[in-house]
């Protein structure tokens, strides 16, 4: 079962912050997986920096922490990924292991478009 984590919002009072409401945020619940996956798209022309990325994804993961707690709250531990999809690699481009390193830190990771384009041709050329 999949659901926009807006009408997740909309549906619990988990006590958000205005700046946590006003986040764009597209999330699925996978509930065979027991994860929650958040999807932050970004165009694809937009250069962004690898510390813009990780301040939206704490507030993204803190809103929906916040929404799972109420919902669920037996469970202390949700287990959410933050996938980061992007045109071209994060800024510094000539830092990339470090970027992802620090995404990796907050349990996130990027994938620029045309690489999801590549695998997903290769997934279905198979």
């Amino acid at each position: 079962m999949e659901q926009s984590v807006t009408k997740e919002w909309k549906k619990t009072d988990a006590a958000l912050t205005a700046d946590e409401k006003r986040g764009r945020v597209d999330i699925r619940y996978r509930t065979a997986a027991g994860k929650h996956i958040i999807i932050e798209l970004k165009k694809y022309d937009r250069k962004v920096k690898t510390e813009e990325l990780t301040t939206q994804i704490r507030k993204y993961k803190s809103a929906l922490e916040k929404c799972l707690s109420k919902a669920y709250p037996d469970i202390k531990k949700h287990s959410i990924e933050v996938i980061c999809i992007v045109g071209s690699r994060p800024e510094p481009e000539d830092s990339d292991d470090e970027n992802r390193k620090m995404l990796d830190a907050i349990g996130a990771r990027y994938i620029t478009y045309d690489q999801l384009i590549r695998q997903t041709r290769e997934s279905y050329s198979d």
